[in-house]
């Protein structure tokens, strides 16, 4: 079987068969999709919580909230309560 240089990750002057060339490749690029995953859920964290938590916070009824929340009432904000999403027969 013939043999390929795979320049990514490989020694100088090592050569690989065709199939192990596709299952490093197939390795990096699943390595490369789960970084990218941590990288996301990082950078969500980070908007979400980090940015909140930094900033001031002014003491409600309900306690706590950061300063550029809104204090309102359910039904200023919900005209319709229903059990759920389904719809009566």
């Amino acid at each position: 079987m013939k043999k390929f240089a795979d320049d990514v990750g490989a020694e100088a002057g090592e050569f690989f068969t065709p199939p192990e060339v596709v299952d490093r490749a197939s390795d990096r690029a699943r390595d490369a999709a789960n970084r990218a995953e941590i990288e996301k859920l990082a950078l969500a964290q980070e908007l979400f919580c980090g940015a909140v938590r930094s900033e001031p916070k002014k003491k409600t009824s309900i306690g706590l909230i950061p300063q550029s929340w809104d204090l309102r009432s359910v039904n200023t904000v919900v005209t319709n309560f229903e059990y759920g999403l389904s719809l009566p027969p």
